[in-house]
């Protein structure tokens, strides 16, 4: 029996992440919480981290992101063999850890062309459109952390 459970990544804990295959952002995780602009959640089966997110508190404007209280999703990884299983799995403990923390509001940017991507996200009620930048083919979407997603349709 596999027993998860979601762990916060400190700075000096950040080499557990290297047991997440194919994970081409690790450098930039580690780099962010060795700055201490953001926030790693990582969901881990006792043996390796199948599922990690980057969440970051500065959006490039620190009175925006303090008097919005809004965060920024920078990264939602899981590797290959489990991404179906655990991914949402991990959006919802990030999105819930916002909350906790005092945050109303998270945003993720989304290429314009990955549908699938884009439908994973509305799906996780990220359903208000902030931007389209079309020269860069991004759409920033936003999600109210609040709002509790309701499973299955019941």
């Amino acid at each position: 029996m596999i027993r998860l459970s979601f762990i916060k990544i400190l700075p000096e804990s950040s080499d557990k992440l290297n047991s997440l295959k194919g994970w081409n952002k690790l450098s930039e995780a580690q780099k962010i919480l060795a700055e201490h602009k953001g926030v790693v959640f990582a969901l881990d089966d006792g043996e390796s981290i199948k599922a990690a997110s980057v969440i970051v508190f500065d959006m490039g404007d620190e009175v925006l992101t303090t008097a919005l209280r809004k965060l920024y999703l920078a990264d939602l990884y899981a590797d290959m063999e489990t991404e179906s299983e655990y991914k949402g799995m991990m959006l919802e403990y990030t999105i819930n850890q916002a909350a906790y923390m005092g945050y109303d509001n998270m945003s993720v940017i989304v290429k314009s062309g990955n549908l699938t991507t884009l439908k994973f996200f509305a799906y996780h009620g990220f359903d208000k459109i902030i931007r389209v930048d079309e020269k860069n083919g991004d759409v920033v979407l936003q999600r109210n952390v609040k709002t509790v997603m309701k499973c299955c349709g019941k």
